[in-house]
């Protein structure tokens, strides 16, 4: 996660009114008397920020209401896990239908999201997630139609393994390439960030 702002010799609430004062701010980091105010919207902050207690705007916490979803790190991410199998095909119609999407981690917020899912019990390690190279090969892009640009994938993947590999899953919490109709497990989620 990257900070566009930080502020030294602050209070956890001078930090959270900064916060609610800036423009575009949703999170913000606080420890040991530095503030971060946490930029979502790009990748372009100052450094990395190791997240370990991070503080959300509370009409983000309410925006996670949908049944059988949970509210993880105080909002910053709205998960529903399916335990069935389904192909990615119908994981995508299923979270739509339930007013959300397939899992779709940003490189702005990737490892805050990868966080988040480690604070919760999984049942599996193999889920279908909202990616994919479907349109041009080796151009892989989240549901949304941003690229995704994580080096965070597992092993020697993407390997379009036997040229069918064109839809993304999360593996152990790596990325995956896996062949879009196989069935996996699912995670969908209310978009907060």
């Amino acid at each position: 996660m990257f900070y566009s702002v930080k502020k030294d010799d602050t209070s956890r609430i001078s930090c959270g009114e900064l916060c609610f004062s800036s423009e575009g701010c949703l999170l913000f980091y606080w420890n040991n008397s530095s503030c971060y105010i946490l930029n979502t919207d790009d990748s372009s902050g100052i450094q990395s920020v190791d997240i370990t207690s991070v503080y959300v705007k509370g009409d983000l916490k309410d925006q996670c209401n949908l049944d059988g979803y949970m509210t993880i790190l105080g909002g910053v991410l709205c998960i529903k896990e399916y335990t069935k199998r389904d192909d990615w095909f119908a994981a995508n119609v299923t979270c739509n239908q339930d007013g959300g999407q397939l899992l779709v981690m940003k490189t702005n917020v990737f490892h805050l999201k990868l966080e988040a899912l480690k604070t919760i019990p999984l049942a599996g390690d193999k889920y279908n997630i909202g990616g994919s190279d479907q349109i041009t090969e080796g151009d892989w892009r989240w549901t949304d139609d941003s690229p995704v640009t994580t080096e965070e994938w597992l092993g020697r993947n993407p390997n379009n393994k036997n040229g069918v590999e064109h839809c993304l899953q999360l593996k152990s919490l790596k990325l995956n390439d896996i062949n879009c109709v196989r069935s996996f497990p699912f995670l969908c989620e209310k978009q907060s960030i």
